[in-house]
C-alpha cells in the first residue's frame, strides 16, 4: 500500500482531497493507519450501496406490482354515459356538436409524442386510470380513449369526408385507440403476454389484422411480448399460418386452430389457458372478436364476475356486437343488446382496472 513507503508521503501530500481527511500534523505511521481505516470504511460503504441498489432494482423489476386505485371518466365520456339511452337511437347525430372534441381526440391518439415524459392528453376528453406501485408508493396514470359515439373511430359518424376519407373508410380505422402503456413512462410488469381470440392470420383479418397491429404498436412503446397465444376457429394449414409470421416470434407463438368455448374450466376456454399461464405481475393484453356474440358475451361476463381472472388482464380489446343503426349494414339488426349495453359493459371492465377498448 502507498502509505508503507516514504514515497507515499509525497503522494499523500500531493493529493488535494486527502488533507481534508488526514491532518498533516500527524506523524507518518498515524497517517498510514488513518488512511487504511478510511479506505476500509469507503470500501465497506460502497459494498453496502451496491447491495442496496441491486436489491432496489430487483424489487422494481420483479417484485413491484401495480395496484389499481380508481378509474375516472372524462367530461366527454361522462356526457355519453349520462345520455346514452337517448343518444343510442342515432349516436352519429351528436357528431356535429362534438366534432371539435373528436378532432382533438384523434390528434392525440395519433401523436408520435407518446414517449415524452410530459405527454398528457387533455382530461376533458381522455379518461384515465390511477395505479399505485407497491414497492415505492408512487402513482402511475394511464390514459385511455373515451367511451363515446360507437366506441370506434368518431369520424365514422361524419357525413362529410375528413382528411380526404369518406366516413365508411373509418369503420375499421384503429387510430382512435390510445395506447398509454409506454414502458419508458409507466411501470411495466415482469412479462408481457398477448392473447388473441379470433386471430385470423398474423397479417390479415376481416377488420384488418389484429396480431401484427397490436404487436407492432406495443413494440413502438417499448413493450415486447414474451408469449403470444392465438385462437382461430377457421381450419388453416399450419405451414401457411407460420409462413407469414416473422421468425423472431416462432419461439413465442402458441397456435390454437379450433373454435373456443365459454364452458368454465374447459381446455378450449381461453381463460383456462390464461389463468394457468399469467401471473398478477405480468402485463396481459387480450383481444376478443370471434363474431359469435353468445360466446363473446359469456366470456366477458366471466371476466366481470371473477376477480382473479379480471386481476390478470391489463388491456382488453373487444368488438361488442349490438343493435345500433349506423352498424346495421355491417352487423344487421338481429341482436338483443343495444349501445347502452356496450357502455355498461365497458364501464364495468374499466372500473375493475382493465383498460377496455372498443375493437373493429
Amino acid at each position: 500500500m502507498f502509505c508503507l513507503s516514504q514515497n507515499a508521503t509525497t503522494i499523500v501530500k500531493r493529493t488535494e482531497r486527502v488533507p481534508l481527511l488526514i491532518p498533516q500534523e500527524m506523524d507518518f505511521p498515524m497517517r498510514c493507519v488513518l488512511a487504511i481505516l478510511i479506505g476500509v470504511s469507503l470500501w465497506f460503504a460502497y459494498g453496502v450501496f451496491q447491495e442496496n441498489f441491486s436489491r432496489l432494482q430487483n424489487t422494481q423489476t420483479s417484485q413491484c406490482r401495480l395496484n389499481f386505485i380508481s378509474y375516472h371518466s372524462s367530461q366527454l365520456e361522462d356526457s355519453w354515459l349520462r345520455r346514452i339511452k337517448e343518444w343510442q337511437i342515432d349516436p352519429c347525430s351528436v357528431f356535429p356538436e362534438q366534432k371539435r372534441e373528436a378532432e382533438v381526440w384523434i390528434n392525440y391518439s395519433t401523436s408520435t409524442d407518446f414517449s415524452r415524459p410530459d405527454f398528457s392528453p387533455p382530461r376533458n376528453i381522455f379518461s384515465f386510470f390511477r395505479y399505485k406501485r407497491s414497492c415505492d408508493g408512487g402513482e402511475v396514470i394511464v390514459h385511455v380513449e373515451p367511451l363515446a359515439f360507437l366506441t370506434r373511430h368518431p369520424f365514422f359518424c361524419s357525413k362529410e369526408p375528413i382528411a380526404g376519407k369518406p366516413n365508411g373508410d373509418y369503420v375499421v380505422d384503429k387510430s382512435y385507440l390510445l395506447l398509454d402503456w409506454d414502458k419508458r413512462r409507466n411501470w411495466i410488469k415482469k412479462r408481457a403476454l398477448y392473447f388473441d381470440l379470433g386471430a385470423s392470420t398474423f397479417d390479415n383479418g376481416a377488420g384488418g389484422n389484429s396480431q401484427q397491429w397490436i404487436i407492432e404498436h406495443y413494440a413502438k412503446r417499448g413493450i415486447l411480448f414474451d408469449s403470444i397465444f392465438a385462437w382461430e376457429a377457421l381450419a388453416m394449414n399450419a405451414l401457411d399460418v407460420f409462413k407469414v409470421i416473422p421468425q423472431q416470434y416462432y419461439h413465442k407463438y402458441h397456435w390454437y386452430n379450433f373454435p373456443i368455448t365459454a364452458k368454465v374450466e374447459d381446455g378450449r376456454n381461453p381463460w383456462t389457458v390464461l389463468s394457468n399461464t399469467a401471473e398478477s405481475e405480468d402485463f396481459v393484453v387480450v383481444k376478443l372478436d370471434i363474431d359469435n356474440p353468445d360466446i363473446e358475451n359469456a366470456l366477458v361476463e366471466q371476466i366481470m364476475n371473477n376477480e382473479t381472472l379480471s386481476g390478470l388482464i391489463d388491456e382488453f380489446y373487444f368488438e361488442h356486437h349490438v343493435n345500433v343503426t349506423p352498424m346495421w349494414p355491417y352487423w344487421g339488426q338481429s341482436y338483443d343488446l343495444f349501445l347502452k349495453d356496450t357502455y355498461s359493459t365497458f364501464l364495468k371492465l374499466r372500473k375493475t382496472g382493465i383498460a377496455a377498448h372498443g375493437w373493429v
